[in-house]
């Protein structure tokens, strides 16, 4: 389809979403569109900005999709944008649920922190900015009302306190150290501190202080003397307070072709946290960069967030009326996004501003620090050019036993985490690493494409197999640890010099090399871990009459990893089609007793 008049002309006037395909017919971006036949002749007007003359040049056809509203296109938009990956769109990578602490439903409730679905019974406090929030107020409410931690099958199998007692932050309810209602007196305070009802929570210890010093219980009574202290102190330090409410408070700041998002959460006119992210974009403006990060920040699927009814914004937006009844009719409640505002909530937004320029500066001192090394690296070893693509290889094994491979990618900016692989290493003798070494560089470059530079942790003999496998025409370094193993007294093979070399301790080159060969050192230790975990529980499972292969992938189809499986009570097991009540007996039984020994391994 060539994109003509004759096209532009049947264009509907209706709303919907359009997908821009180049010659391959690969989707390069896809937007919405209030009126579909306004929107994509706009593209085609000869007066666009250079970079939108950009993405057009690559067009070769056009599809449209027809939606019933202007908010069914922003939905079908924010689903495609994720399942399509355009160029050209920015890809907000939110690939973790919020935190929440959990209080379970027990007569000694756990108190824990909690990533994922609420499945479990019980209550849920948060969401939380991040995992560290969530565990600060974890750590904060450990230490004043002494709930415990542990999982039920810790809890049930104790014979005496863990250290979590000795070091006053639990009250040992395990082996009946306190009785139902005094624990529930520390549940019941700790539903109002989550709940945001400081005060409430202060009176009702003073009032029990004041009491017990009546009684003249002054051992009692100085223990919650200092925890009325204690928390009076975190109230003060904890939060910048308001009285706006619930909000959250998104700033956007460019620099230098990057975008950096910082959002600020306002729970009950309080800071509880703030979040950061970065994209880049080379060719929407900051406002629609803006826009299509809050559609996709929020309209997520995958992980439910929680939507307050204000979110404030530093950006005018020309869709904002547009998203606001979107969002209002996903989330079934009126939402308001808000970008003239006075008072509290300016200073809200100042202090979005603050953090996205703090966390933009933190990203391009990472950038000048790693171009730095890379063009020292270029110069060491005489490389045609700065090289801003790096692979490196390690190898993980137990006595040459579940032998793993890890492949970490690095480019100019660092780490490329999402490209990270590991390889299952088959058919080699045990131990023998140069060649598990020669497996997954030949599995790794079949197609012949390589980074500019290839790395392998090790010394002359895995460089002779990497030279063996890719050829001495290719760039490729070694990594050997020197006589001592100390870091900093490396030595660096390479295709490109004919003797090996020790870098200086503080050469950002070594740096960069350290870092890249200690990332795939812990890439291939824990995918090693995972394996011989997989093993052990496996092998278990085997020696259990009845258990097959196909019960074992039922399993792990069911609760979706060994840990999940070990947790299971036998009710839990028994819901498995296939199991009865007696065999998931024998199951439950078989991974407790492994369970109890590594808990009484890691606590005696």
């Amino acid at each position: 389809m060539s994109i003509d008049k004759e096209f532009l002309a049947t264009l509907p006037n209706r709303p919907g979403v359009y997908q821009m395909l180049n010659k391959h017919q690969r989707v390069i971006y896809v937007g919405k569109a209030k009126n579909l036949k306004k929107r994509v002749s706009s593209y085609f007007r000869g007066a666009n900005d250079a970079k939108t003359t950009v993405l057009v040049a690559q067009i070769a056809t056009i599809e449209i999709i027809i939606t019933s509203s202007e908010n069914e296109a922003l939905l079908l938009e924010n689903t495609l944008i994720k399942s399509l990956k355009p160029k050209y769109n920015i890809l907000f990578k939110d690939d973790k649920s919020y935190p929440y602490l959990h209080l379970s439903q027990h007569q000694f409730p756990r108190l824990s922190v909690y990533r994922g679905s609420k499945k479990l019974p019980g209550e849920y406090f948060g969401p939380y900015a991040n995992a560290k929030a969530a565990r600060e107020t974890l750590h904060i409410l450990q230490k004043i009302f002494k709930l415990r931690q542990c999982n039920d099958l810790y809890f049930r199998n104790r014979s005496r306190p863990c250290i979590q007692y000795q070091i006053k932050r639990c009250s040992a309810p395990c082996v009946d150290n306190i009785d139902a209602a005094a624990y529930q007196e520390s549940v019941f305070l700790i539903k109002k501190f989550l709940q945001g009802k400081s005060i409430e929570v202060l009176q009702a210890i003073k009032s029990k202080m004041q009491g017990a010093a009546k009684h003249l219980d002054y051992e009692q009574a100085g223990q919650l003397r200092d925890q009325y202290d204690y928390l009076a102190q975190v109230f003060e330090q904890q939060f910048v307070t308001g009285k706006e409410g619930d909000a959250d408070v998104i700033a956007l700041i460019e620099g230098q072709g990057i975008y950096a998002i910082s959002i600020v959460y306002v729970r009950s006119g309080k800071v509880i946290g703030n979040r950061n992210y970065n994209l880049t974009n080379q060719l929407l403006t900051p406002e629609e960069i803006l826009s299509d990060f809050i559609t996709q920040h929020y309209l997520n699927p995958l992980h439910e967030k929680v939507i307050p009814k204000r979110i404030l914004i530093n950006k005018q937006l020309e869709n904002r009326g547009w998203i606001e009844n979107a969002l209002s009719e996903y989330f079934d409640k009126k939402i308001i996004l808000a970008d003239k505002v006075r008072g509290t909530n300016r200073q809200w937004i100042e202090m979005a501003m603050t953090n996205a320029q703090h966390h933009l500066e933190i990203i391009h001192a990472k950038q000048s620090d790693m171009t730095k090394a890379l063009t020292e690296l270029k110069n060491i070893f005489n490389l045609t050019k700065v090289p801003v693509s790096m692979e490196c290889f390690d190898i993980s094994h137990t006595f040459g036993e579940l032998t793993v491979a890890s492949c970490v990618v690095f480019d100019d900016k660092g780490p490329e985490k999402s490209k990270y692989r590991r390889y299952n290493i088959k058919n080699v003798k045990k131990s023998d690493d140069y060649a598990a070494i020669r497996q997954v560089l030949l599995r790794r470059y079949e197609s012949g494409q390589l980074p500019d530079i290839v790395i392998v942790d090790g010394g002359k003999g895995q460089m002779n197999v990497a030279i063996d496998v890719l050829g001495k025409d290719k760039v490729i370094f070694t990594i050997a640890k020197g006589p001592t193993r100390k870091p900093g007294l490396e030595v660096i093979y390479s295709t490109t010099l004919s003797e090996p070399v020790e870098l200086a301790g503080d050469s950002a080159a070594l740096h960069v090399l350290q870092h890249i060969r200690d990332e795939a050192h812990r890439f291939a230790i824990t995918g090693h871990r995972s394996q011989r975990q997989k093993a052990a529980i496996s092998s278990v499972l085997e020696t259990i009459p009845g258990v097959g292969v196909k019960t074992r992938q039922k399993l792990l189809q069911h609760f979706g990893g060994f840990q999940e499986i070990k947790a299971a009570s036998v009710e839990q097991l028994s819901e498995i089609e296939g199991l009865n009540k007696n065999l998931a007996q024998r199951i439950h039984t078989a991974l407790k007793q492994i369970a109890k020994s590594e808990a009484v391994a890691n606590t005696d």
